[in-house]
């Protein structure tokens, strides 16, 4: 699914599975790609998986709004918000199940496609203006990143990004929860996550990254260096329950294995 110079217009109840050519066809594959919607692009509860790219991408000058989508499995990002930083409307990303995607990323990848710089289940890169709320990102499967929020100066400062009570439950060691990194990243009005709840494996590990510049090492912070930013004054981390053949429980719900290929509507609220 290709969009260019739109008017209003929402995907809706579908699923977006196998498309994609390959790794070196120019960046532009994937499950979809919005491109200059300049009304709001809407994806709304669709079963996005197993794309060889994004799944679902909006990229340069869109409004975009995805909602109650199941996006899992694909090579590349789960939802990718990249470059919308135009007049004052607002990307919204609320209410996803976002699971083991970058499944192309990891196995043999070289180290710069495994950095936050490169993507993660969620991904912001080079936006303002996006609120991220009430999305639960499953990573027990693929060993990437959370939620990511990248500026990478292509068009000046980013500003009034917003992350707040979405659920990242990451009980691999490989990846980092959540951050946000970039070229010209100096305050936290920038890319600020509030009220967020965090399953990682153990409470001492550097599992968040923030900062401009510097090394990667030194970008890497622990749950008190991240709430120090401030970031997440008021959220939560928790060491994240062990996964059995699959399934994981996050707040209180089971999730089915992968190879559960019922519709979303079939599945759990929280899945």
């Amino acid at each position: 699914m290709y969009g260019l110079n739109g008017a209003s217009a929402t995907a809706e109840n579908n699923e977006i599975a196998y498309n994609g050519g390959t790794r070196d066809s120019g960046g532009s594959t994937g499950g979809t790609k919005i491109v200059h919607s300049r009304e709001r692009f809407t994806f709304h509860n669709n079963h996005v998986h197993h794309n060889r790219g994004p799944g679902l991408w909006c990229d340069f000058n869109n409004v975009c709004l995805y909602e109650g989508n199941l996006v899992e499995l694909n090579e590349h990002v789960g939802i990718f918000h990249e470059y919308n930083n135009e007049g004052d409307d607002r990307g919204i990303i609320r209410d996803n199940t976002v699971r083991n995607n970058g499944t192309g990323l990891i196995e043999g990848a070289p180290a710069i496609d495994k950095s936050l710089s490169w993507g993660a289940n969620l991904y912001v890169k080079e936006s303002s203006n996006t609120d991220v709320y009430g999305n639960t990102i499953l990573m027990d499967e693929v060993p990437w990143h959370g939620i990511g929020i990248v500026d990478d100066n292509r068009s000046g400062p980013i500003s009034n990004n917003n992350v707040r009570d979405n659920a990242v439950v990451k009980p691999l060691v490989e990846g980092v929860a959540a951050g946000a990194i970039g070229d010209t990243l100096t305050d936290v009005s920038q890319g600020r996550f509030e009220e967020n709840s965090y399953s990682v494996p153990d409470t001492s590990t550097a599992w968040w990254r923030w900062g401009s510049g510097g090394s990667a090492t030194a970008q890497f912070r622990t749950w008190v260096q991240w709430q120090a930013i401030p970031q997440d004054a008021s959220g939560v981390q928790t060491v994240a329950l062990a996964t059995m053949q699959g399934s994981i429980r996050v707040a209180g719900t089971e999730c089915p294995p992968l190879s559960d290929k019922r519709p979303q509507s079939a599945r759990s609220d929280r899945c």
